[in-house]
């Protein structure tokens, strides 16, 4: 599981205070283990569109092939979860302020402050960005939901995405996930920040035993979007 990689990195070189970013258990062979893992670590999660979506289930995409199978593998996964992960999921949050020294301060959010819908992306404008931010200036947003790691400053704030640990984005790849799973490192100290965007690689041959012993529909489509370390 990619999340098991980030966390065997994370002991290695151990942090303060590890956040989720959402969208934690609709795509993947394991998906109340995901849930589980992270009651454990006991740490803020915020709430995904995806996570938003699990808790009130709206009808499928069924515009193609794809989406039947992507609402197939999703619908999968929500039977996989017991009531007990759902009341779990219930709990995550729209947002996640973190202090920093110096009264400085990260929020946390899956999309934008305002909706877990929208972006905050490279390709954003200015404008639009100013639109999602609103009057909100903290010294770093953190946000998911794109997939895509990036690094931006906007005005006074830096803009982070750490990617995404089981489902990254890369465009180059032409759709294709890249094996690998990502995460982002923030240190703040007296003398300035560093983001450092990490990723680990996950082992193609694992991943393919645990979607095929899990029971997943169309597993050889779902392998198949992913770009394994011998292609990329």
């Amino acid at each position: 599981m990619a999340l098991d990689v980030v966390l065997k990195a994370i002991r290695a070189h151990p942090v303060d205070q590890i956040v989720c970013l959402g969208d934690v258990a609709v795509d993947g062979p394991g998906p109340a283990r995901v849930i589980r893992r992270l009651q454990e670590l006991d740490c803020p999660v915020v709430r995904g569109n995806m996570d938003d979506w699990a808790m009130n289930p709206g009808p499928p995409d069924t515009g193609g092939e794809d989406p039947q199978r992507i609402a197939d593998v999703q619908r999968w996964c929500l039977s996989r979860l017991s009531d007990e992960d759902l009341a779990c999921v219930r709990t995550y949050r729209p947002q996640v302020t973190l202090a920093l020294a110096d009264a400085a301060k990260i929020l946390c959010v899956h999309g934008s402050p305002r909706s877990n819908t929208e972006d905050l992306a490279v390709t954003t404008s200015d404008a639009n960005l100013a639109e999602r931010l609103g009057d909100l200036r903290p010294e770093i947003v953190a946000s998911g939901h794109t997939h895509a790691a990036m690094v931006r400053r906007f005005e006074e704030t830096i803009l982070v995405n750490p990617g995404s640990v089981g489902s990254p984005s890369v465009r180059m790849l032409g759709g294709r996930r890249p094996c690998w799973a990502e995460y982002a490192v923030i240190t703040w100290t007296g003398e300035g920040v560093s983001i450092d965007l990490r990723r680990c690689n996950v082992d193609f041959e694992v991943l393919s035993g645990e979607v095929h012993d899990s029971g997943m529909p169309h597993a050889d489509w779902w392998l198949g979007r992913w770009a394994a370390a011998s292609t990329m």
